[in-house]
């Protein structure tokens, strides 16, 4: 079992060192060009979300991540967390979500876009019944590695904080405190 816990914060470690030199590369290849064929797109889905990864991190030399996002009714990510490294921009095909974004709150609905620096604090809220579909862009690219080290994750492992505490930082993810917990 501690073997096990050990491997995987290795493997989790030398995921976050990849995503970490996820910033934009240049090479002979870098006019490569992409397709992207919604049958071929890989999806994860988790409790409140599912995510279709259309242009992965390797696809662009690292300098984006694009997902396409479906959020289910309920879905509320308060108190929110943050990014040291990286930003992300959420475009809202359908439905109705709030953001409160360092301290704003904005409701966005079909067409409406956010942009979020690094460092911000952000939580969302998917208002209504009807299921939000948004494009997620993340920059530098890297972000669907989360997704596939925590698909990899046993539930015991998924249970484990020390476990968890790893997949957030290879995400990029800073849980913000509960004001409970201040």
């Amino acid at each position: 079992m501690r073997i096990a816990k050990i491997a995987l914060l290795l493997v989790l470690g030398s995921m976050a060192l990849h995503v970490g030199q996820g910033a934009a590369q240049t090479s002979a290849t870098s006019n490569r060009h992409v397709f992207s064929k919604a049958a071929s797109t890989e999806t994860h889905s988790l409790r409140s979300s599912r995510s279709k990864f259309l242009l992965t991190a390797e696809q662009s030399e690292g300098r984006f991540s694009i997902v396409d996002e479906t959020f289910s009714p309920g879905l509320d990510s308060s108190p929110g967390h943050s990014h040291t490294f990286h930003s992300e921009v959420f475009f809202v095909i359908s439905g109705s979500m709030e953001w409160i974004v360092d301290g704003e709150t904005q409701l966005l609905g079909p067409g409406d876009l956010v942009y979020i620096p690094p460092n911000t604090l952000h939580a969302v809220k998917v208002l209504g019944e009807e299921d939000v579909h948004a494009l997620m862009i993340f920059e530098p690219g890297g972000y669907e590695h989360g997704y596939w080290a925590r698909a990899e994750m046993t539930e015991e492992q998924r249970r484990d904080p020390e476990a968890m505490r790893a997949l957030l930082q290879i995400m990029d993810v800073v849980p913000a405190r509960s004001p409970s917990a201040r």
